[in-house]
Formats: structure tokens, C-alpha cells, sequence
């Protein structure tokens, strides 16, 4: 079995000559039945070429990294996975990467309410959710506003039924001026202490689990005016209002 075709044929007794050798030499070509295997080796133009290598054929060990152009690995490439798995490693040591969970026991987050002991595992919403819900209790509050209604004159009460269910623990008292004077413009809004001096002064808020009672004292209702000065109102030009709440 030749490899090599030569491009001349010599008969017995012919004489040699060196255009004669020039022809069997820039004559040859390869034997495409002998010199190529048509797996491994094919010829492309009558030049041997590499084909496709099987694994079989490469020596154990035989490829490194080195070998590879960098950034040449595509993603296509790799092996395909496992659905919600990714590529780490979680062994807690160095170690080559496997394809890993991303939810569960073994994977990168744990769906457990109880998280909270691991180093190495993170949290789901689920687990985050649970935490919160157990950490935090929903505030429930009653509350209970009334209009504005005209303020008591001197040494007279204004009640508002709350409809709570107990003692509110927060009281608040607005007073709003119905029309400009006594150093407040139309409309303007004041917060009164929430005080007990009623039983002292004749004037303050008193609270029980029925009602809010404001009471004006018998010289008027004092109040620091916007100006500064601490003087009696004039109460028929003021309304007042009640918000209170139970927590």
C-alpha cells in the first residue's frame, strides 16, 4: 500500500534523468485510500488535512488549560443542568464546583422558617416573610375624632362620648379660631395641654372610659396666645375638637 502516488512511472531498462526525478518529485500526490484514514485525516486539496479527533484518540491528559484561548469557553458549551441549579461550590472548603441547588437542604438557600443557624446558607422570601410575621405584630388602634363644636364659656363643660372600649391612651384637644382675634388669624389651629388642672384651676381635660370632658375654668380659658402672652380667650369665637385613641 503506497502513501505517495509518484508522478512518474519508470519502465525496466529507461534511462534516469533529472527531469525525469523532477517529475516524480513535483508529480506526487497522496494515496487517498492509504495516506488518510477519512476519519482522523482527510486530504483538502490533495494535502493532508486534520479532520475530527475522537476522544479515543487523544492521550489521557493529553489537553490543558493553557491550551484553551481565554474567555473561549461559551456557555453553550458547558453541560446543561438541572432546572433552578447553578454552578458552586457550598462544601465549605475549597473544592471543584458542582451543579447545586438554588432552594433547599443541600442547595444555596434554605426554605426553613427556623433559618438562622447556618454560616454558609441564605434566606428565601418565604423565610425573611416568616421571620418578620413572627418578629412584628400588626398594631391595632380605635380611635375616635369628633367635629368641631362650639367651646364652653366660662365655668361650663363640653363631653364627647368617645365609644371606646376603656381609658384612651392618647387625648388630644384642638382649638380653632372661628374668626381673627385674640392674636389668631380665621381658621388657625392650636393643640391644648392634656392636662387634669381643672381640679385646681377650673380648666383642663378630663378623661374616663366614657367620655373626654373639656372644662373652661371660671376666668376663661387661659392659653399662651401665638404673641407669647398667656391671656383668657374670647371662647365664643373658638370651636374645639376631640381625637383620642386606645393603642
Amino acid at each position: 500500500m503506497a502513501v505517495i502516488t509518484t508522478g512518474k512511472t519508470f519502465a525496466n531498462g529507461e534511462q534516469l534523468s533529472a527531469a525525469k526525478l523532477n517529475q516524480v518529485i513535483s508529480g506526487a500526490t497522496f494515496n487517498s485510500s492509504d495516506a488518510v484514514d477519512g476519519s482522523t485525516m482527510t486530504l483538502i486539496g490533495g494535502a493532508m488535512a486534520v479532520n475530527t479527533i475522537a476522544a479515543a484518540q487523544i492521550g489521557t491528559d493529553a489537553v490543558e488549560t493553557v491550551k484553551i484561548k481565554d474567555a473561549n469557553v461559551t456557555l453553550p458549551k458547558i453541560a446543561t443542568q438541572a432546572d433552578q441549579t447553578v454552578i458552586a461550590n457550598v462544601s465549605g472548603g475549597t473544592a471543584s464546583p458542582t451543579a447545586v441547588s438554588i432552594v433547599g437542604d443541600a442547595g444555596i438557600l434554605i426554605n426553613n422558617d427556623s433559618l438562622g443557624t447556618s454560616d454558609t446558607k441564605g434566606a428565601t422570601q418565604g423565610n425573611i416573610k416568616a421571620y418578620v410575621d413572627a418578629e412584628v405584630t400588626t398594631a391595632s388602634v380605635s380611635t375616635y375624632r369628633s367635629a368641631f363644636t362650639q367651646c364652653p364659656a366660662h365655668s361650663s363643660s363640653q363631653s364627647f362620648s368617645h365609644g371606646l372600649s376603656g381609658v384612651p391612651d392618647i387625648v388630644s384637644v384642638q382649638l380653632k379660631a372661628k374668626i381673627a382675634g385674640d392674636g389668631f388669624a380665621e381658621g388657625e389651629i392650636v393643640i391644648l395641654a392634656n392636662s387634669y388642672a381643672y381640679v385646681s384651676f377650673g380648666q383642663g381635660i378630663e378623661v374616663n372610659s366614657s367620655n373626654v370632658v373639656f372644662h373652661t375654668g371660671p376666668n376663661g380659658l387661659l392659653i399662651i396666645r401665638p404673641d407669647g402672652t398667656y391671656n383668657t380667650l374670647t371662647e365664643a369665637n373658638f370651636e374645639i375638637k376631640v381625637i383620642a385613641a386606645i393603642l
